[in-house]
């Protein structure tokens, strides 16, 4: 949604095909669209790039054989802090705890994976670009074992990109507060499995050019995970970035920000809370942005039951936050003089 809108406003020459992006965005399709009057972001991500980025396991060692792992920098070994999937695969409610030594190790090694894995589809692509004869002459496939879903240092530490940096709107099961008393923070379980990463639904299945593309980011400092943050990623090097997109909505050569309204609305029983954060931060839309956050609701909307079971609460204790959600939605959109009279 982010991308049309700053496409939209800006054409994709502005939006993702400049020099700061790894590779340029394909324009085809890309040319005369209609702007929307308002953007509305429901749980969103940061993007494509940065959800692979997180999800890049540095523990495989070698592509041929992920099984082989390198025990120093595995998120699912107990002795590094991981409390065990349960019998059947699925995550335990039980939070990992690592420590901080192990925690710079990891994410050392991801950032350092992931920039061996853009270099290397970098020379690919430049060899495709070259004409080289043991290639094919319009693209190559890219497949990397670790890299879909599974092994996300804060899904299995509920302690890392858990609360927001500062008070915002909280849609709670008792009223609307606005601003919140403080920071707000997930009531998430945690939702690794090392079950998933030992299979080959982790395996990211693309050809070179998507690669480069929507899942491919560069950091631009020490990349690091946080109670409160995300940091060390450059966000303008992928076109697939929410974060990157949403600074071209409202921005017009003229200079004037009062133009497109956004809301973002993140769920208090998932992990976007700080990664909308982020994104509202960044959004150009300074004269009309919105960011609420919904208690205790899961990345679907509804309500998280084995959210309230692990914290000893009634399974209804969020009450009807797709109900709470939609009315703050509707009254977003009719508030006069935002999109009618």
């Amino acid at each position: 949604m982010a991308f049309y809108q700053n496409v939209a406003e800006n054409t994709a020459a502005a939006a993702c095909q400049g020099p700061e992006k790894i590779i340029a965005c394909d324009a085809t399709n890309l040319s005369n669209l209609p702007k929307a009057d308002g953007v509305m972001l429901f749980d969103a991500h940061l993007g494509d790039a940065l959800a692979t980025f997180t999800y890049v396991d540095p523990a495989v060692k070698k592509d041929t054989k992920p099984g082989i792992r390198n025990a120093n920098l595995d998120m699912f070994d107990p002795s590094n802090g991981y409390p065990g999937d349960t019998a059947a695969g699925s995550p335990t409610f039980k939070s990992a705890t690592y420590d901080d030594k192990f925690k710079r190790r990891f994410l050392d090694g991801q950032a350092n994976r992931n920039a061996d894995l853009l270099q290397d589809a970098q020379n690919i692509w430049s060899d495709i670009q070259a004409e080289k004869p043991e290639l094919y002459p319009d693209n190559m496939p890219f497949i990397v074992p670790g890299a879909d879903g599974a092994a996300r240092l804060w899904q299995a530490d509920t302690s890392l990109v858990n609360c927001t940096k500062n008070q915002q709107i909280f849609l709670t099961h008792t009223g609307t507060e606005n601003p919140s008393p403080g920071p707000i923070c997930s009531v998430r379980i945690p939702s690794a499995s090392a079950a998933g990463d030992d299979s080959f639904d982790s395996v990211e299945k693309v050809n070179v050019r998507v690669w480069l593309g929507a899942h491919a980011l560069r950091t631009n400092g020490r990349y690091d995970q946080t109670r409160d943050d995300i940091t060390g990623i450059d966000y303008d090097s992928s076109a697939t970035s929410t974060v990157s997109m949403v600074k071209g909505i409202g921005k017009h050569p003229n200079g004037n920000n009062a133009t497109t309204p956004l809301l973002i609305v993140a769920n208090g029983g998932h992990y976007f809370l700080r990664p909308d954060e982020i994104v509202y931060e960044n959004a150009n839309s300074t004269t009309d942005k919105t960011f609420a956050i919904e208690e205790g609701a899961v990345h679907g909307g509804g309500p998280c039951t084995q959210c309230a079971q692990a914290l000893g609460l009634p399974q209804d204790y969020f009450g009807d936050t797709n109900k709470r959600t939609y009315d703050f939605m509707d009254e977003w959109l009719r508030k006069p003089g935002r999109f009618l009279p």
